[in-house]
């Protein structure tokens, strides 16, 4: 079984444990990801005058624009290849107290858009030489450790709701609010949609973190126990920097 892992923390709202109970999986904004440089192209407009500010700034502004289209159009979801780097446990499983799922590589695939792996560059690429879609999956070389694979959800028609830009909005928490133009009216509008998506995905595997705590423990393996799913407990490989996975 071809298998994609998603490393999880538990706070205290217990999202990820509720969302692994309801075999769930979050779909987010580039916007409220931890690498600023998401989403981030490389234009060069004026190859003559690399160096001025004027065409500097104008290249700023789309690739600014164009990070925007892409925070509008579309949610992410983040997994990768491995469930024993000890790296994405302390980042992603807030120091090993969480949890990490298994997911088929074939149901993500389902219900993405599209589901494909980073590609990892030392700069940006071109904008004009890729869509949209082909700049989510390309990351810093700095974060080659991740082996990170991403499904995107590109929203449609019914996702997203135009806004006059003269009327506010109170929902800022759950909503994600974009500015935007109108290209058929040429009026300024605002874009809002659900800054997170979810979509139904049956866990296949659970791994607990190597310093997941007693109560955290005993909720999730009865989680997985109702779902019929195997669960493994981390534990470090004797005098060695590895893990390894016991079962329960």
């Amino acid at each position: 079984m071809d298998l994609l892992f998603k490393y999880y923390s538990i706070d205290e709202r217990r999202y990820s444990v509720s969302n692994l109970y309801k075999s769930v999986v979050v779909y987010n904004s580039l916007f409220t990801f931890n690498d600023p440089f998401e989403g981030i192209g490389r234009v060069i407009y004026n190859e003559d005058q690399p160096n001025n500010d004027f065409w500097e700034a104008v290249e700023s502004n789309i690739v600014l624009n164009k990070k925007n289209e892409l925070i509008s159009n579309y949610r992410i979801f983040c997994c990768t290849e491995h469930f024993d780097n000890a790296l994405m446990w302390a980042h992603y499983a807030n120091r090993h107290t969480g949890f990490c799922v298994g997911y088929k590589k074939e149901d993500i695939e389902n219900i993405s858009t599209k589901l494909q792996k980073v590609t990892y560059s030392s700069q940006p690429h071109d904008i004009e030489a890729k869509s949209d879609e082909s700049i989510l999956f390309i990351k810093s070389n700095e974060w080659e450790y991740e082996n990170e694979w991403r499904g995107i959800y590109k929203l449609v028609d019914g996702d997203i709701t135009h806004l006059d830009s003269n009327v506010g909005n109170s929902d800022y928490k759950n909503k994600l609010h974009i500015p935007h133009i109108d290209h058929e009216t040429n009026k300024p509008e605002i874009l809002e949609s659900e800054i997170r998506i979810m979509k139904n995905c049956p866990p296949q595997i659970v791994y607990l973190g190597l310093r997941i705590g007693l109560g955290d423990k005993e909720q999730i393996i009865d989680i997985c126990r109702n779902l019929n799913i195997p669960t493994y407990q981390m534990k470090q490989i004797h005098n060695s920097f590895s893990l390894k996975a016991e079962s329960i």
